[in-house]
């Protein structure tokens, strides 16, 4: 995830929690040392758009999930499952 990706990823954030982080947030987490942000895109995607994310800090020996989503048209389609597996191999 990039600065430039704010702007998708805020529309995943805003459908799917009721109170969604602000563009401050995810700005800061992108410039905090410990955190890690990550952005799936699908291949098949024209515009290679983004629909989901997951941001983790990773302390010491510790990893916590901060925040995950998926836009509601690809949930119930392995995505939020290929974040977390994602997150695991990069953790090892």
């Amino acid at each position: 995830m990039s600065q430039g990706d704010i702007y998708e990823v805020l529309k995943i954030e805003d459908v799917s929690f009721p109170r969604p982080w602000p563009r401050s947030q995810f700005e800061k987490e992108l410039e905090n040392p410990f955190s890690h942000s990550f952005a799936a895109r699908l291949d098949k995607s024209e515009d290679n758009a983004i629909v989901g994310y997951i941001i983790i800090w990773l302390v010491a020996e510790e990893a916590h999930i901060l925040n995950i989503a998926v836009l509601p048209d690809f949930k119930k389609k392995g995505i939020g499952k290929k974040l977390i597996q994602f997150i695991l191999d990069f953790l090892a």
